[in-house]
């Protein structure tokens, strides 16, 4: 979304907008146009949407509120690194309890 132009603060609103209707239960963003969008939607101070500069911060901040059996989808662009995100996800080790 980094190429939108004058559109770009628009349409991370829009993302945002979905996610609160779709009632996602945590949604990490990274980024200084998720942070415009987040500050003009008044939503700073949610409980469900973390924030950071980049990927690596936003990664560990993930990383400290995940449980297991949760599911995470990770979108981003390949400028802001997302990869990041999945890496230390994957290294959390979460272990399957025996049945």
């Amino acid at each position: 979304m980094l190429e939108l132009g004058s559109s770009e603060i628009e349409f991370h609103e829009k993302i945002l907008i979905y996610c609160c209707d779709h009632r996602i239960g945590l949604f990490g963003l990274a980024g200084k146009r998720f942070l415009t969008a987040v500050e003009n939607m008044n939503l700073i101070k949610a409980d469900n949407i973390i924030h950071a500069d980049d990927a690596e911060i936003l990664a560990w901040k993930i990383v400290k509120r995940l449980k297991f059996n949760d599911v995470v989808l990770v979108k981003g662009s390949r400028v802001m690194k997302m990869e990041k995100v999945v890496n230390a996800i994957k290294a959390m080790n979460i272990h399957v309890p025996s049945q």
